[in-house]
């Protein structure tokens, strides 16, 4: 009985003790964070909390004092390079940061709340300057956590989900121009650092921004905006995007145009883990319009499918490792090598696909239309180890290494379109092939000879 009641108090003991453990657990799991970032040049400028015995809520303001480093920071995560510019607008901006965790460790998620407090100390006083009354509008935005990004983080299994704060707001400039804008139904989801996922799904209802001034009239809008990531390493990845609607619209202005797209579709995948580098991109609209003064058209069921493979994988991801170090081609050292591991990379051969490149109908203004066109074609590249020689003597004497065969098929009233914009050449016309109303156009080109429909140009 006393072995018993002995063990007994043991584990009451243990459960007693096990939340002070977990807050020392996770309290030095984010100060580790904290000293993290504070090589990345953020600070914190103030810090309070607040435990009790299950759960633990921690309050930070975390000032941007170095931009560079932080910067430096980001572009080691991002696919390409933030510009030079960012910097001073990330420079002296501070950062709100609530955090609250369970003192059981991994009994649940680490809720995280982070928004922006002030402004950066260079767009504050431009803001200032212009229009004092908008910059105290947008200081008291934010410091009622206008805008608030939440985050859901489960630190065993690394899962994380959450959303941006709905924003709708409207406010008066002081030359009487109306600012709206409007942020609904921002979420994500993911797995993996925060910084660099694994794993990210986002979903976005809606997102608009008009700026009416007088008679003109700038209005942004996107709905229905979907995305997925799927990321092994930089090289190896899948990601997809979907947008049911997006519009862009200048109105009342010497340079009134309106862009419209339905239904737009992306997909890119890059692929490593074979012998040789692939690279793949689909996308598909449903409907584009692009009206302005200089032009008026519409597109119906764009497609658009391309694909890069036989890359040599060792070349590839030399060049991919340059580029990503790369800031815009501003480094002199880091472009020269750039260029000297592309050229390297295309030495190695390879081969491009376009599997569908087609239209199903474009409609001009006056109610023209001209239906349907389509575009397959395949060009290879063969591997040449004087490739870098060829080219700094000339590129012709690269001809040789290239091989095309291109399939193009033109509605009668597409083809009748370009014909009259540029006429043909009297003696093209024996080239020409004819599919009930389409124009066929079958061309190869190998050897540095090119023939159209099996009849070589000369």
């Amino acid at each position: 009985m006393k072995k018993m009641l002995l063990s007994l108090l043991i584990v009451v003991v243990a459960v007693a003790v096990l939340p002070l453990i977990g807050n020392s657990f996770m309290k030095n799991a984010i100060d580790a964070r904290l000293e993290q970032l504070n090589s990345y040049g953020v600070t914190v400028s103030k810090e309070q909390s607040q435990s009790q015995y299950l759960n633990t809520q921690r309050h930070f303001e975390f000032l941007l004092e170095d931009a560079d480093k932080f910067v430096a920071y980001l572009n080691k995560y991002a696919d390409s390079q933030l510009p030079p510019y960012v910097n001073a607008m990330f420079e002296g901006v501070l950062i709100g940061a609530d955090i609250e965790y369970s003192n059981f460790p991994f009994a649940k998620a680490v809720i995280i709340d982070i928004y922006p407090m002030s402004l950066s100390e260079e767009m504050s006083q431009n803001l200032q300057k212009e229009d004092l009354d908008f910059y105290n509008y947008i200081q008291k935005v934010l410091q009622a956590k206008g805008v608030l990004y939440h985050i859901e983080y489960n630190v065993l299994s690394e899962d994380f989900n959450g959303y941006i704060q709905d924003i709708k707001e409207a406010y008066t400039l002081k030359d009487g121009s109306e600012l709206k804008v409007n942020l609904e139904g921002a979420t994500f989801s993911g797995n993996g650092e925060l910084v660099a996922p694994k794993r990210l799904s986002t979903d976005l209802k809606m997102i608009t921004i008009e700026l009416i001034q007088q008679s003109e009239k700038l209005l942004f809008d996107i709905t229905g905006l979907k995305s997925a990531s799927n990321y092994d390493s930089k090289s190896t990845y899948v990601s997809s995007m979907e947008c049911a609607n997006a519009v862009l619209k200048v109105q009342g202005t010497a340079s009134d145009a309106e862009f419209v797209m339905n239904e737009l579709k992306l997909n890119a995948s890059s692929n490593t883990q074979n012998d040789f580098a692939q690279l793949a991109s689909k996308s598909s609209i449903q409907k584009l319009f692009v009206a302005s003064k200089q032009i008026d058209f519409s597109v119906s069921d764009f497609n658009m499918d391309i694909g890069v493979d036989k890359l040599d994988k060792k070349s590839f991801l030399e060049t991919l490792d340059i580029f990503s170090k790369m800031k815009n081609m501003q480094d002199p050292q880091l472009a020269k090598e750039f260029e000297e591991s592309f050229i390297a990379l295309l030495s190695k051969g390879f081969l491009f696909n376009i599997a569908d490149l087609s239209v199903s109908d474009v409609s001009l203004q006056g109610g023209e239309h001209l239906k349907h066109s389509e575009l397959k074609s395949q060009i290879t590249l063969i591997e040449d180890k004087d490739f870098a020689q060829k080219m700094q003597m000339t590129p012709l004497l690269l001809a040789s290494n290239v091989s095309m065969l291109t399939n193009l098929r033109l509605s009668e009233e597409m083809f009748t379109k370009i014909t009259n914009m540029k006429p043909l050449p009297v003696q093209f016309q024996t080239y020409i092939k004819r599919d009930g109303s389409d124009y066929i156009f079958d061309v190869e080109y190998k050897n540095g000879q090119v023939s159209i429909n099996s009849k070589v140009v000369r």
